[in-house]
């Protein structure tokens, strides 16, 4: 029989439709939506959004690779920190009452001026509630021993519970009133008699600062002290 070169043709054409024919039927069969891959920005808009219906009721979808794709972010983290006016290395290991005795014992002794030799030491036997083992600066108020109310004092300074000396060279009479301004500032107001006035009613006030300057590394005052009599 003899072929001719039209029959190979319609045959070739009959063959190809039966081909995709079947493969249509075996992506519907199932039920499962078709996935088709495309870089193109217009196959996604004509989709209505991503999406589109073939002529069986089949949905399919469209995965783009458009800009309007949602990329997944890490949470930025902000790190915890906490803040202290000095750490713990800085804090001194000593109680209150063995650095007040400490001090006392390097304090000079006071001179009353007698002329005879005559030296009074000073004590730890007072209020310690102004020394802070971790403070930038704190304070020990020391008496005389056997003082009464109008003998001198001295004002023991601290930095970090540890000993820097005394507040004035030299002390000065009558209980000091000192309160804490901030970590490493104190005031102290100073009494004394003024003119006619004794020692139970003494009415005089002076006001002085002491406070830590980190540039020089040293203890800064600022304001007066009592009137030299």
């Amino acid at each position: 029989m003899k072929v001719t070169r039209s029959a190979v043709t319609a045959l070739a054409a009959t063959a190809l439709t039966l081909t995709l024919g079947a493969c249509q039927q075996e992506q519907t069969a199932g039920g499962s939506p078709s996935v088709t891959a495309s870089s193109s920005a217009s196959s996604s808009s004509a989709s209505g959004g991503g999406s589109s219906t073939t002529s069986s009721g089949t949905p399919t979808r469209t995965a783009t690779s458009s800009a309007s794709a949602t990329r997944s972010t890490p949470a930025a983290t902000t790190p915890s920190t906490t803040s202290t006016p000095d750490s713990e290395a800085q804090c001194s290991t000593s109680t209150a009452s063995q650095a007040a005795r400490d001090a006392a014992k390097r304090v000079p002794p006071y001179d009353p001026g007698f002329g005879d030799g005559t030296r009074w030491k000073y004590t730890a036997d007072y209020s310690i509630n102004g020394w802070d083992r971790c403070a930038g600066l704190s304070w020990v108020a020391l008496p005389i021993e056997r003082g009464t109310g109008s003998s001198p004092w001295q004002i023991a300074l601290f930095r970090h519970g540890e000993y820097l000396g005394t507040a004035t060279a030299k002390g000065y009479g009558f209980w000091p009133t000192i309160t804490r301004v901030s970590d490493d500032k104190i005031k102290v107001v100073y009494h004394w008699p003024k003119e006619g006035e004794g020692t139970a009613n003494a009415s005089g006030t002076t006001v002085a600062y002491f406070a830590w300057d980190d540039v020089d590394h040293t203890v800064r005052m600022t304001g007066s002290t009592p009137p030299e009599n």
